[in-house]
């Protein structure tokens, strides 16, 4: 006997095809909007801010130096301007995300952008950092030849006009990595972030947020495939600190503690970009292990020291969890994970 087909009209819903895909959850798909469009006005409102600044501080002769050159340090510009060009976009980025999270009903400390900083972690990132730095050069340094090199003349000229202010100069130079680990560690960490794991666990959403952090910087100077992986691993390693701690703190100090570090201890170049230093470094090696023209970022040995790290924050995130977390389900609006930072 055939068996007679539902009856639509008897209100019973036709058999589900298993083949079919399921369909995207509205929500997610508004969420991924949002944070696109997030992203776009952040960074469109730091390239007027941007070029503003510049006309207002050295006229329309920056903007064509700026155009010639492929970062602000090659067009020649000095600290002063360099830092006060990465002191404006931190305000940039607060107005534009205070507009978002007015539409959002959210608050900054919802992003982890507090006063309060949670120093144990905090600490323990920047050792994190301090030592990520110094086994890299300890690991490197038998397959390559590290050679002081006298700086010359108009070397010893660039950086005096690169830091204008005597001895001291290293906290300018320090500062302005900390204002642009502040700025992307508050954007990609912070906003990126927290909208996207309101809505997918903890590695989806530092996934998303770490290849949007990769676009903004895939641009730098001599960047390959190398480079790319290193800098998307060091976003999940960066998005797995902000899952735990619930801050942007121990991010933000570890992000710039690697930049000086790189740039002023090594004096080498940071994404492909070299600073001016009163010494110089020549590094002779495979650019696979060195890194190249790029910099630490480019080369293999840091690839397996990242996802040690990776790994070793995914256990201390998910073995940290309550045992009512440990269900495998996607948060939805009905159930939701634990807050961040609190697990």
């Amino acid at each position: 006997m055939i068996p007679s087909r539902p009856d639509p009209s008897a209100g019973a819903p036709p058999p589900a095809d298993p083949s079919a895909p399921e369909p995207l959850e509205p929500r997610r798909r508004v969420v991924g909007l949002r944070v696109a469009v997030y992203v776009f006005a952040v960074m469109m409102s730091l390239s007027v801010g941007m070029t503003t600044l510049l006309l207002v501080l050295r006229g329309p002769e920056a903007l064509e130096q700026l155009a010639e050159a492929s970062d602000p340090i090659s067009a020649g510009f000095d600290g002063v301007l360099l830092f006060w060009l990465q002191a404006a976009s931190v305000p940039l980025a607060l107005l534009v995300t205070l507009g978002f999270l007015r539409l959002d009903r959210r608050r900054f400390a919802d992003l982890g952008v507090t006063l309060s900083v949670p120093w144990p972690s905090t600490l323990a990132a920047v050792g994190v950092g301090a030592g990520l730095v110094g086994l890299w050069r300890l690991v490197v340094e038998p397959f390559s030849t590290w050679r002081a090199v006298a700086p010359t003349a108009d070397q010893l000229e660039r950086f005096a006009a690169y830091l204008p202010f005597g001895v001291d100069d290293w906290l300018l130079f320090a500062a302005g990595f900390l204002i642009m680990s502040f700025f992307e560690e508050m954007v990609f960490r912070g906003y990126v972030f927290t909208t996207l794991r309101d809505r997918f666990t903890w590695v989806h959403a530092a996934g998303f947020s770490s290849l949007l952090a990769l676009a903004f910087t895939a641009g730098a100077p001599e960047a390959d495939a190398l480079a790319l992986g290193n800098t998307f691993l060091f976003g999940l390693l960066l998005a797995a600190l902000r899952e735990k701690t619930g801050s942007i703190w121990p991010g933000t100090l570890l992000h710039a503690l690697w930049n000086v570090l790189v740039a002023h201890w090594l004096s080498v170049p940071v994404s492909g970009i070299l600073y001016p230093s009163p010494r110089t470094i020549e590094v002779e090696g495979a650019a696979s292990v060195t890194g190249g023209a790029y910099g630490p970022e480019a080369s293999a040995v840091l690839l397996p020291m990242l996802l040690a790290l990776i790994a070793a924050a995914a256990w201390w995130i998910e073995n940290d969890r309550p045992p009512e977390a440990d269900a495998d389900l996607e948060p939805t609006s009905a159930d939701r994970s634990p807050p961040l930072g609190r697990r």
